[in-house]
């Protein structure tokens, strides 16, 4: 046997021959075949998204050991002092398509058919304002968590871009009981040119996709033992981009929210601060509220550091 001796830690390390700390599924249907075992990809693609445990499509040490562990209880799951033995082993890449998108192409994807000038941008403006309508997303009771009330999760009703003006979701807002979400923010980013522009609506769609783009995808940050309900962490285009809030389902882990239930902003746009108010908490995690009232999940009931904007308004060009 190729792999006799090796603890499941030093297969994984085995296997993870980009030495990233996560084995995607090109390493994975590599290993198996490397193996002798005569997987096909989509058997691959199942396999990873049934032990990735937070939806990003490669798998941790942690995912892998409990998931092949479970399907072999007499396996050697100790956490050795190296992996010496194990990253000596040269395993053949065969790549076949990944479950995740590289930054480098969702930077490609989201690249604006049009790419305005900073003095373009300029002409453009972003503010906070409240959200005037919202409608609900998840409901969750009460029952044994300790919590006196339902947890109620709901969306911003944004305004349809119009021809020189839109209204952007943020993330979703949380509240409890009856009491109806308070002090949740919309950004709305309007043209300060003169109105009766032609190519308004294109301008502004393109000014929206070059400095306040949509996530390439989510991460789930956790979901709730009895019910569907998941938390996600919006994954920004790039490196460049961060956002404000997270965004809510009852769907579990296996769909992800639409790309259109948030909008990712430019980084130098907020600083790290304590998230205001503790709103819920689970065995599973706890929800928080941001200054703009958005909600922000975490595991445990540690006050996680959320993002907020250092200042209610910005031109597109990056000045306030």
């Amino acid at each position: 046997e190729r792999a006799e001796g090796l603890s499941l830690r030093q297969a994984f390390h085995a296997f993870n021959s980009s030495r990233t700390g996560a084995v995607n599924s090109s390493e994975l249907f590599s290993a198996l075949r490397w193996l002798g075992v005569q997987v096909s990809v989509p058997a691959v693609h199942d396999v990873v998204k049934r032990l990735d445990s937070d939806g990003d499509g490669r798998l941790s040490v942690e995912d892998f050991m409990a998931g092949f562990a479970a399907g072999d209880p007499a396996a050697d799951t100790s956490a050795l002092a190296t992996v010496s033995v194990a990253q000596e082993l040269l395993i053949p890449l065969q790549k076949i398509p990944e479950l995740y998108v590289s930054a480098e192409t969702a930077a490609i994807r989201h690249q604006p058919t049009i790419s305005l000038s900073k003095e373009e941008l300029g002409q453009l403006e972003a503010m906070l304002r409240p959200c005037a309508s919202m409608q609900l997303v998840v409901r969750e009771q009460p029952r044994q968590y300790g919590n006196d009330a339902n947890l109620c999760v709901s969306q911003a009703t944004v305004a349809v871009a119009g021809r020189g003006c839109a209204e952007l979701a943020l993330g979703h807002c949380a509240s409890v009981g009856a009491k109806a979400p308070a002090g949740m923010m919309v950004l709305e980013v309007r043209d300060t040119r003169a109105s009766g522009f032609r190519d308004a609506g294109l301008r502004l769609q393109a000014a929206l996709e070059q400095v306040l783009p949509p996530p390439a995808r989510y991460r789930a940050v956790w979901t709730s033992s009895r019910e569907p309900l998941t938390m996600w962490m919006p994954v920004p285009p790039t490196s460049d981009f961060t956002a404000l809030g997270m965004v809510a389902t009852a769907t579990g882990t296996g769909s992800e929210p639409p790309q259109d239930a948030i909008r990712c902003i430019p980084k130098n746009w907020v600083r790290r601060v304590p998230a205001a108010e503790l709103v819920w908490h689970s065995p599973d995690g706890s929800i928080w509220r941001t200054s703009h009232g958005l909600l922000v999940a975490a595991k445990g009931r540690a006050q996680p550091m959320v993002n907020e904007l250092i200042s209610n308004s910005f031109r597109l060009d990056g000045s306030s």
